[in-house]
């Protein structure tokens, strides 16, 4: 068994292969050399168990390969997936006349290209970064949950700063969200690309979450859109689509909508067009094991 030395070294080993080698080769060493299992078990006896935070010798890498020539780019350090989204002009809203009334209201929205998270982020990666782990259901692999607005706050702050402005991590709006889960705006009613769908396709209707990509993607290869967790947008919600869905809310912490429904839900309320919100936040206490989200990049 390694002892907490060998596991520094390796990491120490990488943070150097990082700096003077490829990004993409680098991080894929790094990432597949640490044994996760040691450093984050998939049962945690103890819930404070943490990674080491970023210091001067896990460096940012110096050489990055431009993520447009790429579909999918692999950030280094939390190995988190982005899939390229090519942007486009769609109609948000649902398409079938069903629903609640502030899904019924439509308008065509034009999105800029910009990359999303291949799955929600997980609690491997928010301990990475965060060096915390607050989920109720516990897994490296799993959704991280019972995190407040507050919370994804300070970690998209983390992630920038890692960055110093070269890119803008952040929430996805409720347009961003809508357009990726709808494979760029197709009439479908859930995420995975189908009008008809079952809980052994997409996580809802159970006990717990489950493991990120445990079902098939959508034809943007996104995993999860509709199930497992709510998602937080950074969108302000509005009962009718006012141009709020397009941006990110000056408030972060007011009324922000939240999409996809989770374990929990009933299949109404994984469809790509439900809506949700969680008002004013609930203060940074408020969080539970049916919310996490997906991160978004955008190139400054």
């Amino acid at each position: 068994m390694e002892n907490t030395m060998d596991i520094l070294n390796k990491d120490f080993i990488c943070s150097r292969i990082i700096q003077f080698c490829s990004i993409f080769i680098a991080a894929e060493i790094c990432i597949t050399s640490i044994n996760t299992e040691k450093i984050f078990p998939t049962e945690m006896k103890n819930q404070n168990n943490t990674l080491s935070k970023p210091t001067s010798n896990r460096l940012l890498p110096q050489k990055t390969i431009s993520p447009e020539n790429n579909k999918v780019w692999t950030e280094p350090y939390t190995g988190i997936k982005f899939i390229q989204i090519s942007g486009g002009t769609f109609e948000i809203g649902n398409p079938f006349g069903e629903g609640d009334k502030d899904e019924k209201y439509k308008r065509k929205i034009t999105i800029k290209p910009f990359f999303l998270g291949q799955t929600e982020v997980t609690q491997t990666e928010w301990a990475r970064l965060m060096e915390s782990n607050p989920s109720r259901f516990k897994g490296g692999k799993y959704p991280v949950e019972k995190i407040s607005i507050y919370d994804v706050n300070e970690f998209t702050k983390k992630m920038n700063e890692l960055y110093h402005g070269k890119f803008l991590f952040r929430l996805p709006t409720e347009a961003e969200w809508e357009f990726a889960c709808t494979e760029g705006g197709k009439k479908v009613r859930f995420c995975n690309g189908k009008n008809n769908t079952r809980n052994s396709e997409i996580h809802y209707g159970k006990q717990q979450t489950a493991p990120v990509a445990s079902y098939a993607p959508n034809s943007f290869g996104l995993y999860d859109m509709s199930g497992n967790v709510w998602e937080w947008t950074c969108s302000e919600y509005s009962p009718h689509y006012n141009g709020n869905e397009e941006k990110c809310s000056l408030d972060f912490f007011k009324n922000n909508a939240v999409r996809g429904g989770s374990w929990g839900s009933k299949q109404r309320g994984v469809r790509a067009s439900n809506r949700n919100v969680i008002y004013g936040g609930y203060g940074p206490s408020d969080a539970d094991s049916h919310r996490g989200f997906r991160l978004a990049r955008e190139n400054r």
